[in-house]
């Protein structure tokens, strides 16, 4: 399991794993971006802020301040997940990053992995540069009679 050892640490996880902005949380506990920065890198939090960062993000108030309990808990809740685990946030990171064909086609590549399907089968894309499937021949030897 991911090591959050310091309140900070719990702040920034929270934010982030909530899908949810260091800006738009300090527009929702009506704060500077700086203060939120500044709860990250000090590792304090007023009572008031901490309540309407765990109101805004789901994440349980008694995690942010002992690392105790589940720190998903509320944003399992909120975001619908089932286990929040650094290599799902990697993922998941690298997912926003990528435009809508990518995406699209990354789901059905995953999808077909799921089903045992191969890639090709499950696009069934043809393009001018695929393989020709074993012992097809990669030209045509057809030759007309004078």
């Amino acid at each position: 399991m991911l090591e959050l050892k310091t309140i900070g640490d719990r702040i920034k996880f929270a934010i982030e794993n909530s899908g949810k902005t260091q800006t738009a949380t300090a527009d929702y506990c009506a704060v500077s971006k700086q203060a939120v920065t500044g709860w990250i890198k000090t590792n304090t939090i007023d009572k008031t802020n901490l309540s309407k960062l765990c109101e805004f993000t789901g994440a349980d108030y008694d995690w942010i301040l002992t690392g105790k309990n589940k720190p998903e808990q509320g944003i399992m809740e909120n975001k619908g997940m089932y286990e929040v685990t650094p290599d799902n946030v990697k993922f998941l990171t690298m997912l926003d990053k990528m435009d809508d064909q990518s995406r699209h086609q990354l789901t059905i590549y995953m999808e077909g992995l799921l089903a045992g399907q191969s890639i090709r089968d499950k696009l069934n894309t043809k393009t001018p540069h695929s393989l020709p499937a074993r012992n097809e021949p990669t030209h045509s030897l057809k030759h007309e009679e004078k």
